[in-house]
């Protein structure tokens, strides 16, 4: 009861929501590329396949709002998935971990082209084919494109054993090891099962225990490097509509162990991964991981407690989801 408003709609923002959405909107074509990619961050001419769901998300939502015209939409996603539509694949399987925005080239991972790559991502590319097929459905003109782009891929290794699969690339060896963890591999594995690739394992929870945060019991996974954080859950409700009954407890009780951190610290708190502008460049803000709740750590799980933050997309996201007095307050923050 109560988990997630209504669709926000053209009609139903204020001035100040349109506001900024057309903020959020501008970062697209401020770092577009005539590939029709978008840098996955400013200043950095590279791009995941989780970024380019994001390009799609943007422009999929932009549109729905009314900050940008079909006609614009049409004229991007044409240019974006005759791109994709011809991406060299890594081992001509799946899309490589990252690609130079500028020629749609794939790049190792010191980001220098490379015809081999450095292997692929389950979970980017499971947020890319949620929102292909989004796409495809909210504009059926395009649903041809977004099949060929899709049909080229190759999933055998990735799916093994109904278990999700990542592989990166080290000096000359390749790497195939089980990708995901609480949170992350529920929502990626929702991608694929919109393409038919049902991902068993990645909704067995096996690697699971409770724990308590601020006075609420939250589940965490027991793997290592494990980032307990709102993205995934934020993402799953909004673009998947909850996933499961277990996803949407989960979250729910993500969302109360933030509010009550503020409650007892008054330190207003919407956790989140995000890039910043110095190193280690990208951060988790989370609330538990490893043994400790509140942890900021760079992606090797490296404390970075200099950097932990308060999220303007975790802000917006809680919001989105659960519009009580305590989201308004991060929202009013955050702006």
């Amino acid at each position: 009861g109560g988990r997630a408003r209504a669709a926000v709609t053209a009609e139903t923002l204020s001035p100040q929501d349109l506001e900024a959405a057309k903020s959020a909107w501008g970062y697209f074509p401020r770092n577009r590329r005539s590939t029709g990619l978008v840098d996955g961050v400013q200043g950095y001419g590279y791009v995941t396949a989780w970024d380019i769901g994001s390009t799609l998300a943007g422009l999929a939502s932009a549109e729905r709002l009314g900050v940008i015209d079909r006609a614009e939409l049409d004229a991007w996603l044409e240019t974006l998935l005759a791109t994709l539509q011809t991406l060299p694949l890594y081992n001509g399987e799946l899309p490589n971990r990252e690609y130079d925005t500028r020629r749609a080239g794939m790049v190792d991972l010191a980001n220098r082209p490379s015809s081999r790559g450095s292997g692929w991502s389950a979970l980017d590319l499971g947020r890319l084919l949620l929102w292909l097929r989004i796409v495809g459905r909210w504009y059926p003109q395009h649903a041809d494109s977004v099949r060929a782009v899709v049909a080229r891929w190759r999933f055998e290794r990735l799916a093994n054993d109904g278990v999700m699969h990542g592989t990166l690339v080290r000096g000359s060896g390749e790497d195939l090891r089980q990708e995901g963890r609480l949170g992350y591999e529920q929502y990626a594995a929702t991608g694929f099962a919109l393409w038919g690739l049902e991902l068993a394992g990645a909704f067995a929870r096996d690697h699971v225990a409770e724990v308590e945060v601020a006075g609420v019991r939250l589940r965490h996974d027991t793997r290592n490097l494990a980032f307990l954080t709102s993205d995934p859950f934020i993402l799953g409700l909004i673009e998947a509509g909850g996933i499961d009954r277990e996803f949407e407890a989960q979250a729910a009780a993500l969302y109360a162990a933030q509010k009550s951190r503020w409650r007892a610290t008054d330190a207003l708190t919407a956790v989140g991964e995000d890039a910043i502008d110095a190193p280690p460049w990208f951060v988790y803000n989370t609330v538990w991981l490893d043994g400790e709740a509140w942890r900021c750590t760079g992606h090797d799980g490296r404390a970075a407690s200099e950097r932990r933050s308060l999220s303007t997309k975790a802000a917006f996201g809680w919001w989105a989801v659960f519009p009580d007095d305590y989201s308004h307050r991060l929202l009013a923050a955050v702006r």
